[in-house]
């Protein structure tokens, strides 16, 4: 009589079987490991979401600052946009609030509104372009920023005639 093959036995053709697991141990490993990547992958979200927030602060910031010295000008509030300039402004330096002030209301003189744009952002300046309409037309009118940890400072309001202004 022949002897039974038993499964897996060298030379028998049969199949081998696969090694059983015995308990919880490799499905253990496996849901840690996506447990792991799971929260790996939440702080990646919030860290880039995070990111971006500061990112639409700092670019914001700038042009919410020339936006209040415009409205302070066009209001006639022409001391609290004095004091929205930088210290190092030439207007500041050579402490010539009568010449500001000839500047600023020639600049907004019959001005019905604004647009504000960032159009550059390195560190702690930033130029920001605005875009005065006045009588159904505009011109634009460039405003040097600089950050000196208090806040974002008007530096130079562009005096030049370059971008169309009056």
């Amino acid at each position: 009589m022949e002897k039974p093959v038993e499964m897996g036995e060298r030379g028998s053709g049969a199949l081998y079987q696969a090694p059983v697991i015995t308990g919880d141990k490799g499905a253990g490993q496996s849901m840690g490991l996506r447990a792991r990547m799971t929260v790996a992958a939440a702080f990646a979200a919030a860290a880039l979401a995070g990111m971006a927030l500061l990112a639409f602060l700092a670019v914001r910031a700038p042009v919410e600052a020339a936006d209040r010295y415009m409205r302070a000008l066009s209001e006639g509030r022409e001391e609290e946009a004095w004091s929205m300039l930088h210290v190092t402004s030439k207007f500041k330096a050579e402490e010539d609030f009568k010449g500001y002030l000839e500047m600023a209301r020639e600049r907004t003189e019959s001005v019905t509104g604004w647009k504000a744009h960032l159009t550059h952002l390195t560190g702690s300046r930033a130029y920001v372009d605005l875009e005065l309409l006045r009588d159904g037309s505009g011109y634009l009118l460039r405003l040097g920023l600089r950050n000196d940890g208090k806040g974002w400072m008007i530096y130079e309001p562009d005096l030049e005639e370059r971008y169309g202004g009056p």
